[in-house]
Formats: structure tokens, sequence, C-alpha cells
């Protein structure tokens, strides 16, 4: 384990597996990418002992799946009242309010067409709207007659469904620009996101850089492996299910080949721009090889 004072997971190669090397972020990372980032922590890409590969899996002839659009819908949630099809993000579906005899969740419409089928013989009161005034604060009536979580007003929309305004979920990520660089091989982070207590999750929709990915506190970081033009949207959902873009529009995420960092301290010099291959300078780093990381042979001086 790491030294008390390591403010990372690793202060030397030694805290790390035998096959990984302790890089200048006070992190592990696999072996093969020390020679290509020269980001060892001391300098020294570790001599490693390579893991020994998997055993190839037996053969077996593929069982069919479904097409995307054949997909069968999740089972329906248990429950014991109607208050157990309350939906609640990752546990149910929304729009399946009513608790039937045998214990399973369904639409408004399965009671409206059989309501002793109702495990208390009527329809709750999420069911029969005729106006978004009939449904709770998280809920909007859709032309169906059916009383529906606000996670599914885009869907509705879509339909021709008018939306209330309750329903009209915004989150805004001010001192942040549409535009944002990253360095190849480099730790980022995109910064401190907004903190709304209405915020129960977060996600990325669109081209996440590969090495990046997004918290349970929405900050993107990382070390992106790839130079590249990223776009991507991030989403802000709430306890009703509802995911807004934040800022409404995407994110342009540029990861550049190098900068000083990746030179430790020299110039980088960048001919063709995110092609994953760059020079260094090392002028005035006190240091010589191609990343600027190799001590200068001392001259041969003979003092008499």
């Amino acid at each position: 384990p790491p030294t008390p004072s390591c403010a990372g997971d690793c202060c030397k190669h030694d805290d790390c597996s035998s096959n990984e090397y302790c890089g200048q972020v006070q992190r592990c990372f696999p072996c093969s990418s020390c020679q290509t980032f020269n980001d060892a922590v001391d300098g020294q890409c570790p001599s490693c002992t390579a893991s020994p590969p998997p055993p190839l899996p037996t053969p077996s002839p593929p069982s069919p799946s479904p097409s995307p659009e054949c997909t069968p819908p999740p089972a329906p949630a248990k429950c014991t009242s109607h208050g157990d099809c309350q939906y609640v993000p990752g546990v149910n579906l929304p729009g399946y309010p009513v608790c039937m005899k045998w214990g399973e969740c369904q639409r408004c419409l399965n009671c409206q067409a059989k309501a002793s089928d109702s495990i208390t013989g009527d329809c709750p009161s999420d069911c029969g709207c005729t106006s978004h005034d009939d449904c709770g604060d998280k809920t909007f009536c859709q032309k169906s007659g059916e009383c529906v979580a606000c996670g599914n007003c885009d869907q509705a929309r879509a339909r021709g469904d008018v939306c209330p305004e309750r329903c009209n979920w915004a989150v805004e990520w001010t001192g942040i620009g549409p535009s944002l660089f990253g360095v190849l091989g480099q730790a980022f982070e995109m910064g401190q996101p907004p903190q709304n207590a209405l915020v129960t999750d977060w996600s990325t929709r669109g081209d996440l850089p590969c090495g990046l990915k997004v918290g349970s506190d929405g900050k993107l970081s990382g070390r992106p492996v790839a130079a590249d033009r990223f776009e991507l949207e991030i989403l802000a959902t709430n306890e009703g299910g509802q995911a807004a873009v934040v800022n409404q529009r995407p994110f342009i995420i540029n990861i550049i080949d190098c900068d000083t960092r990746s030179c430790n301290g020299g110039t980088c010099i960048d001919t063709v721009a995110q092609d994953e291959m760059f020079e260094c300078d090392c002028t005035g780093t006190g240091k010589t090889g191609e990343r600027c990381t190799e001590e200068p042979e001392q001259p041969f001086v003979v003092t008499w």
C-alpha cells in the first residue's frame, strides 16, 4: 500500500501491481502505457512482469438475440399496493401506476378496462385524468387519460401532447464555454458541475472521449487516449426521470496531441494536429531524449 504521505494511489512503482507502473499523477497504469506517455513518477519505466493472456474461450454456437425493435420490455414491477407502483428511477417503469390483484404494476388502461382486477377494486387517482391539474407535481396528463411521469414529456411532445410548465426541466452550468480542450494522455477535468439538489443522476450522450467518464457528481474527468474532436451532451436527470441537456446545447471537446506536460517542461512541436504524433524541444529543461526525460551525458574531464 502507498505510504501515509502519498496523496494518490501510489508514490512509487512498488505500490502498483507487477504489470503496472506509478504515473506522475500518482495513479497506477498498465506498463504498456509507460513508454508511450513517458510519465513515470520517477522518470524511469520499470521492468514489468506481463500477466499471462487469458485462455481462449471454447467456441459455442451463437444464440439468437432479438433486434433492438423486438427487445422485450422490462418485467412489470411487483406490488402489494398502488403506492408501490409510483415511479422511482431505476426501480420501476413510468406510466404503470396501478397495482393489480396478481401483484404487478400495470397501466391505467388495464384498470379502466376492468377495475375489479385492481388490488383495491377501483383505479387510483393517477388514472382517469382530463387535464394536467388532475395529476401530481411530477406528472402530466397525456391524451390517453393517464397521469404519466414528467420523464416522458419529450416523447409526449413528439406525439402532439402539450406538457405543463412544471415538467420543463433545465440545468445551467455557468462559467464554462461550449468548447473545451484536453491533452492526449494527460489528466483532464471539466470542472465542478452545478450544485442542484434536484439532480439524481448524471450521464452523457454522444462522442465521449475514450479514457474519460462522468462521475456520480457530474464531473467529467480522466486521461484521454485518443486525439480528436468530440461532441457530446451532458444530461442531468431529476427524481421524476426527466433528463435535461445541460446548458441546452452540446459541448465540443478537442483533445490535442501535446503541451509542455507531454514534453516534461519542454516545448511541444506538433506539425500535424490531432495525429497523435509530436516532437519535443528540450531547450532550457536540462534534459535530453525524445520526451525530455533523460539526463545529458557528462563530459569526460581529466585534471592533472
